[in-house]
């Protein structure tokens, strides 16, 4: 089991993720609706992997980003955003999210970039 916290601010992007996970190897151990939530919850659950929304009240996701390895050093995130900027997403990715999904996305795409993620899935390939 592959534990996951989401960090969105939407309560109906949130339920999306619940229905797309439900019967998966990926739990959602906890839920953040802001920045600073999240920071909190990284640190005490410490996730497999990590939902992040780069639009988020109080701190982006951004400066969400920019703190994980100090929290949660093994977490591997997947941003999801309706951002369409190529210097963000750049760096996005040079902060470490080995995955950026763009929003609307379907249960297949998200599932398949969570299963890219997965220390299981890291272990097949190399194994």
């Amino acid at each position: 089991m592959q534990t996951v916290l989401v960090v969105e601010d939407s309560a109906l992007i949130r339920q999306i993720y619940y229905l797309c996970l439900d019967g998966t190897v990926f739990k959602i151990v906890a839920e953040a609706k802001t920045g600073f939530e999240a920071l909190t919850l990284l640190r005490s659950h410490k996730p497999d992997i990590v939902i992040l929304d780069l639009v988020l009240p109080e701190m982006s996701g951004l400066d969400v980003l920019k703190r994980m390895p100090d929290l949660s050093s093994n977490s591997k995130t997947l941003v999801i955003t309706s951002l369409d900027d190529s210097e963000l997403l750049k760096q996005v990715a040079a902060l470490g999210a080995i995955h950026i999904l763009q929003k609307p996305f379907s249960k297949e795409a998200l599932l398949s970039h969570l299963s890219s993620l997965s220390p299981q899935m890291e272990e097949r390939k190399h194994g």
